[in-house]
């Protein structure tokens, strides 16, 4: 099979079709990988059997247009090309250009199969996109990337932090103010506590010089209890990241608008509880699993959501979900199925 993964390149900042292949090539030896947007809007992409599709908006590349998109995969199809997408998102986070949104309804409406990692979204398409194949593929849990669990002591060393306190971490990128809001009322919740919020990726600090930044870091930490060690658009080093997620009591997951969260997976392959936003496949994933959930509009509900995180976590609620991610989470698990639904698609 000739595969098409319409990316910039497969080493990307996300890991999640990075790990899926290499996994895929571990368990088969049937599989050709392509890459490249130019690719895409070339002759090149009609020597694929499958063009797989992750997010719509990488390949306007901010030249092309949602309807020179729909062209595109009409010439595609023409060719008898299966066109895969997965569903990461309904529409781009917080974008409001009504083009760039629409280039998520054209590959949707376009493909053959449309892979959904929840059941929330899988209902909704079935609706929506009656003629299209709609399956379930859970997210994975990076188990083949992230191999290191230090020690809590490891990771205060590390990370240059008191193991006499407890840490929830907010991982990944903030997406707009509202996000930090959320973050900023749940640590007003907790200051009176030894119980500290790290947020990597929170905001950049600004400041003439560095010693006006250490000052807002300093201001940061010991007044809203929210310790910043990156900037916003810099994500956690991949070596970093088994540090974080080791000093954590629990991982609270800061969206009030999204479909999924790969910090979740990733979260229970290193035994955490998860404190997440009652919506989409993210409610469908913690209910299941019995972590605590909350509506990100109603302050109380987050911050009995936080307390009752922090109490299971205490009674090791953590290895339940570990236990979970191994049986239902696997990336050979997860990459074996979607080996299966690629093989599937080209028989139709």
């Amino acid at each position: 099979m000739k595969i098409y993964q319409a990316l910039p390149t497969l080493a990307s900042k996300n890991p999640y079709v990075e790990t899926l292949i290499q996994e895929i090539d571990q368990q088969y030896a049937d599989c050709v990988w392509g890459y490249g947007i130019n690719t895409f809007w070339s002759d090149e992409i009609f020597s694929y059997d499958i063009v797989h599709i992750h997010w719509p908006t990488l390949l306007l590349k901010g030249e092309y247009s949602s309807s020179e998109l729909n062209h595109q995969l009409e010439n595609i199809r023409d060719r008898n090309i299966k066109i895969v997408s997965t569903c990461h998102n309904l529409v781009a986070h917080y974008c409001h250009d009504s083009d760039i949104n629409n280039s998520y309804n054209v590959v949707y409406s376009n493909s053959d199969m449309i892979l959904h990692l929840g059941l929330y979204s899988l209902n909704i398409f079935k609706s929506k996109y009656p003629n299209t194949q709609n399956v379930l593929l859970p997210h994975h849990t990076y188990d083949n990337l992230y191999t290191l669990f230090p020690s809590k002591k490891d990771c205060c060393k590390k990370l240059k932090l008191s193991e006499n306190a407890k840490y929830i971490l907010c991982f990944g990128a903030f997406r707009d103010d509202e996000e930090r809001s959320l973050v900023m009322n749940v640590s007003k919740h907790i200051i009176f506590h030894r119980t500290y919020i790290i947020a990597p990726a929170y905001k950049t600090i600004t400041g003439r010089n560095r010693y006006i930044r250490a000052i807002k870091k300093y201001w940061l930490k010991y007044i809203h209890h929210i310790i910043i060690t990156g900037t916003s658009n810099h994500p956690v080093p991949v070596d970093m990241t088994p540090y974080y997620f080791g000093i954590s009591d629990i991982v609270f997951i800061q969206r009030k608008e999204t479909l999924n969260s790969g910090n979740i997976p990733l979260a229970f392959h290193y035994a955490k509880t998860v404190v997440g936003p009652s919506i989409g496949n993210i409610k469908e994933l913690l209910d299941t699993t019995k972590n605590p959930t909350f509506n990100a509009n109603d302050l109380n509900s987050v911050y009995k959501a936080v307390k009752e995180g922090m109490t299971i976590s205490r009674e090791k609620h953590g290895e339940k979900n570990k236990e979970f991610a191994q049986n239902h989470l696997s990336v050979n698990q997860i990459a074996s199925s979607l080996h299966k639904y690629y093989e599937q698609i080209l028989t139709l």
